[in-house]
């Protein structure tokens, strides 16, 4: 959306089912694929009716977006950057149990360990770390 200059939000979730990627093809020749599908037919052949629409962007704080998305992707491609992004997702999980369990002395072994993850990410640590403490002040609330 902000490639449209529009507000970008948390997506809400999507109607995803596992089962489908599991779907075993051999011996179902005779399976109607149309009546089977028809749920997702319907909403492909509507899907103009889901044209995501928002206010126009004027200077709005996208950290809610921010937070989310590095909560559910994965920013690096290969086996090097997928081991990086696992180690740096880990030490924010980390963090975040420490806090809720009261381990307040192991969190600047984890904010170095964030730093030093993040170095050659190009990413403000000291702004991560305060967004964490926010996340987590609001879940207290």
């Amino acid at each position: 959306m902000r490639q449209f200059g529009m507000v970008q939000v948390v997506p809400p979730n999507c109607a995803y089912d596992a089962q489908l990627h599991r779907l075993e093809l051999r011996g179902h020749h005779h399976e109607n694929w149309v009546t089977f599908h028809a749920t997702y037919i319907h909403m492909w052949e509507n899907r103009g009716d889901t044209i995501a629409t928002t206010t126009l962007n004027e200077g709005h704080d996208h950290q809610d977006y921010m937070t989310w998305y590095r909560s559910v992707t994965r920013r690096f491609i290969g086996h090097d950057g997928a081991l990086r992004d696992y180690s740096r997702n880990l030490v924010h999980r980390l963090r975040r149990v420490f806090i809720e369990d009261g381990y307040e002395q192991g969190l600047a072994a984890l904010d170095e360990g964030i730093k030093i993850l993040d170095e050659d990410d190009g990413i403000d640590v000291e702004q991560d770390i305060n967004e964490d403490n926010e996340q987590e002040d609001e879940e207290d609330n």
